[in-house]
């Protein structure tokens, strides 16, 4: 009777065609990389969103399970790309197994476009059992096989931990050396100010071409760790521990509309960059770091503030 109600989910997925949500301007798609796995294979379970760049989406929570039956493995990398029509293409993978046979309901996920909520389709999956030989007798547990540790795996941690003796004893030779004498000061290095210091962090990010070189997530986390850092300096806004969101109203009538259009636009990219896997183009990227000098050009000290 299980094997029958299973068809019958499968003949009316069928019918349906590929599950698939719309939203006002949003639409999802859901879907499995197979429907018939054995007990204890993997599969992966994607949502495809597709939203407009402005548009808020709200993912549905998965943890350990879906459904009774099917396990999370593990969520895979997200990936991003824009359609030739402008809009944002955003898929999730999760690696999925089961270790019940018969067929099993993935639940229909919930989601939220902006003030609009809906659900998916459900899917449905088959897992199958190991074809197993009753007439043989059992055969009994194998015992532990004790495996001897061998030089080639030893000899990694003993010089591992001769360079770690030998960097401990030259640091401590060199603050031994060091150490001031009594009563004596370093120093004091006055500080650059909050605009120039950013300016000279900025032209030597450029000079780090790491966009350039295939490290666009990484030029986006130290473009925004220097903006942020030159936000708190300047306008005493603990930009490093707020959203981008609470930067944006900390920093509302504090600077003009120009300046914080471009700060807005600079840190939404590098969200979509750093948590969504977006991958700019290199126009989008040349145009980050123009933001980036604009926005601390516009916002420093004018000459006659200086004066005053």
């Amino acid at each position: 009777m299980k094997r029958v109600y299973g068809y019958i989910w499968i003949a009316l997925l069928f019918m349906a065609g590929a599950p698939r949500l719309q939203g006002g301007q949003g639409q999802v798609e859901v879907s499995l990389d197979t429907t018939t796995i054995r007990i204890g294979e993997q599969t992966l379970f994607h949502i495809t969103a597709t939203v407009e760049p402005q548009q808020t989406l709200q993912w549905p929570v998965i943890a350990d399970t879906l459904g009774r039956h099917i396990q999370v493995v593990r969520q895979e990398a997200a990936d991003t790309v824009q359609t030739p029509n402008g809009l944002w293409q955003i898929t999730r993978s999760w690696r999925i197994t089961a270790f019940d046979s018969g067929y099993h309901v993935i639940p229909p996920m919930p989601f939220s476009f902006g003030q609009q909520s809906t659900q998916s389709e459900p899917l449905l999956l088959e897992v199958q059992t190991l074809p197993v030989d009753t007439s043989a007798p059992i055969k009994p547990i194998q015992e532990i096989w004790k495996v001897p540790l061998s030089l080639r795996e030893v000899l990694p941690w003993i010089l591992a931990t001769l360079v770690l003796l030998a960097a401990a004893i030259v640091i401590y030779l060199y603050i031994k050396k060091r150490k001031k004498q009594p009563g004596q000061t370093p120093p004091q290095i006055p500080a650059l100010p909050a605009h120039n210091e950013a300016l000279t962090r900025l032209k030597e990010l450029e000079k780090k071409q790491l966009w350039q070189n295939g490290q666009t997530n990484k030029y986006y986390i130290e473009l925004t760790a220097i903006i942020r850092h030159y936000i708190e300096r300047a306008f005493n806004v603990e930009s490093e521990e707020l959203t981008t969101s609470q930067t944006l109203d900390q920093l509302q009538g504090s600077i003009d509309d120009r300046a914080l259009d471009q700060l807005e636009r600079l840190l939404k990219l590098a969200d979509l960059v750093k948590f969504a896997r977006l991958r700019p183009a290199r126009e989008e990227n040349t145009q980050s770091a123009t933001w980036a000098r604009s926005f601390v050009e516009q916002t420093k000290p004018k000459p006659n503030d200086q004066l005053e």
